[in-house]
């Protein structure tokens, strides 16, 4: 797969055209943004465009891509449509991180768990939301998210992923030391405007689009 961003050729309205022309021909893609400077977007295909100017972004940099928050309803769509004024660090905050992003810049920890029954089980003993974000790294972590430091009460320090406590404050950038330093660059966390909880010893499902949905509902 390749990352190329055409940002230092064309216009916002450009890239648009370009991302509907890839959905109506049936093209698989990806959307990124670099959390360093320039603060690039980037398509992710498998195979790079011939017909318009192009940069392939250097595989040493790809540690500084996050996904951008996937909408659920088509009128979301609108919502997360690029506009003339989203470019630099302004566009982080809107179109990287979701709700549950934004609650953990001062603190959050990423853990994972064995199971859904596991992560059921811990959500009937502490008090509080655990945002569950799928399956990674070829299904070896069940990652889940909580802005509580008192989660650390109920699971067990091998469970522990990545903790923030507030070194990581940049939108993206506890994320992306996530799909570094843990993934190792063989994975990226997939956002969603609203995402599947534990809660009160039940999981709460949100529908997701078909193409990764098993990474949410294949236990």
């Amino acid at each position: 797969m390749k990352y190329i961003t055409i940002d230092d050729y064309y216009p916002i309205t450009f890239y648009n055209e370009c991302k509907e022309a890839l959905k109506n021909n049936g093209i698989k893609f990806n959307e990124f943004i670099s959390i360093k400077p320039p603060y690039n977007w980037y398509f992710q295909l498998e195979n790079a465009p011939i017909m318009i100017n192009y940069e392939e972004l250097p595989s040493k940099d790809t540690r500084w891509l996050v996904n951008i928050v996937n909408p659920l309803t088509p009128n979301e769509d609108y919502l997360f449509l690029r506009r003339e004024n989203d470019n630099g660090p302004k566009a982080l905050s809107k179109f990287v991180q979701n709700k549950y992003m934004s609650a953990v810049q001062d603190y959050g920890i990423f853990f994972t768990i064995r199971n859904r029954e596991q992560g059921e089980k811990l959500s009937k003993e502490f008090p509080g939301k655990i945002i569950y974000f799928g399956k990674y790294y070829n299904n070896k972590f069940r990652v889940c998210l909580s802005d509580n430091k008192m989660i650390k009460n109920y699971i067990s320090p091998d469970q522990i992923l990545l903790e923030n406590n507030g070194e990581f404050k940049e939108p993206g950038r506890f994320e992306a030391e996530l799909n570094f330093k843990i993934f190792r660059g063989n994975d990226m966390l997939i956002k969603f405007t609203d995402m599947p909880y534990f809660k009160n010893g039940k999981y709460k499902q949100v529908k997701i689009k078909s193409e990764i949905s098993s990474r949410f509902n294949i236990w």
